[in-house]
């Protein structure tokens, strides 16, 4: 993961996109912080059989180790790696995704249609998001759908991401694909639009 995450950053040196490139991303999130993910089952991936580009390595490598899984619950052990992305289930770049939350009158954890209050146990978080350079077209929305597909299944009524606050063309994907925006988050030297899409 962190092999194809780094060709990603590189790409984005390379045609001029100001993100993971600018924010010491190899720093901030080293090859030991995917295995830990990754142990705890937490690293998902999408594979092509098909796909031959070398960046993108295999689960038993060191940058995918362990336990990494498909969206479907299975290992990534087969094809290459052609998307990427961490599942967590508390994020606190969103103030309120705490399992401390607060219950309101009735008991229940408090929200509204737009999302805010939603309890911890009622998302999911995707981080570090990427698809392979050379990657065929539209594998990254594939994996989008199957992520939020797994979520739907493990029970989640919201599926929360951010993206940089001044790429236009993330801002226009992740609204066709029904994101909406619930506030900024800075993180170091990233600063972010948060975005979430209601499950169900």
């Amino acid at each position: 993961m962190f092999r194809l995450i780094m060709g990603r950053v590189a790409w984005m040196d390379e045609v001029g996109i100001r993100q993971w490139n600018i924010t010491k991303y190899d720093e901030c999130y080293p090859p030991e912080y995917y295995a830990e993910h990754a142990a705890a089952g937490r690293i998902f991936c999408l594979e092509d059989a098909e796909f031959a580009v070398g960046r993108a390595g295999r689960t038993g490598d060191a940058d995918c180790a362990g336990n990494a899984n498909r969206a479907d619950g299975a290992d990534c052990a087969d094809g290459r790696i052609v998307a990427v992305g961490l599942l967590l289930e508390e994020d606190e770049r969103w103030p309120d995704s705490s399992s401390a939350d607060a219950p309101d009158s009735d008991g229940m954890p408090g929200k509204d249609e737009t999302g805010r209050g939603v309890p911890a146990a009622d998302a999911y978080y995707l981080h570090h998001f990427a698809t392979a350079v050379g990657a065929p077209k539209g594998v990254g929305g594939t994996f989008l759908e199957e992520l939020e597909r797994y979520a739907a299944e493990q029970g989640k009524a919201w599926f929360r991401l951010d993206s940089a606050d001044d790429n236009e063309t993330l801002e226009a994907y992740y609204t066709s694909r029904g994101y909406e925006p619930a506030g900024t988050c800075v993180d170091g030297l990233y600063t972010g639009i948060l975005r979430q899409k209601k499950l169900r």
